[in-house]
């Protein structure tokens, strides 16, 4: 016979599952730790990213620096994920694909962030001539 908990229903936010004695309760969802260290590493690497491309289009050499050095990193964890998967279910063709686009993006990142026309960018911007304030005409 299958019953049925009233208040456990009004109390769950998730799934309703039956259990082994045959009374319904709330499937418990819990985040593995090595997919929330993933999610944490991620977060981490856009911040920098982030601060990265603002500098970087401010024109300073330090935007630069942290785009490569992140871009490398990011590269090289995308392809690492894809070696070792944090759970079965990532490795789905859907996981597969993400993994790579992820890796093309940060190469075409670190690979435009280390070109020599960047690094001329960056200096033409440090080496404007200042021009001297002129000064009045006298009539």
């Amino acid at each position: 016979m299958i019953s049925y908990n009233a208040t456990s229903a009004y109390e769950c936010s998730g799934k309703l599952v039956q259990k082994s004695d045959g009374t319904f309760g709330c499937a418990s969802t819990s985040v593995s730790p090595v997919i929330m260290t993933f999610v944490v590493i991620g977060a981490a690497i856009g911040l920098l990213l982030f601060t990265g491309s603002i500098l970087l289009f401010l024109r300073k050499t330090a935007g630069r620096v942290i785009v490569i050095i992140v871009a490398a990193l990011s590269a090289l964890g995308s392809l690492g994920s894809l070696v070792t998967p944090a759970s079965s279910s990532l490795t789905s063709g859907a996981g597969v694909a993400i993994g790579l686009v992820q890796a093309a993006v940060a190469v075409l990142m670190l690979s435009l962030a280390a070109a020599p026309s960047t690094g001329r960018w960056i200096r033409a911007a440090q080496q404007r001539p200042s021009y001297p304030q002129g000064g009045y005409q006298q009539y």
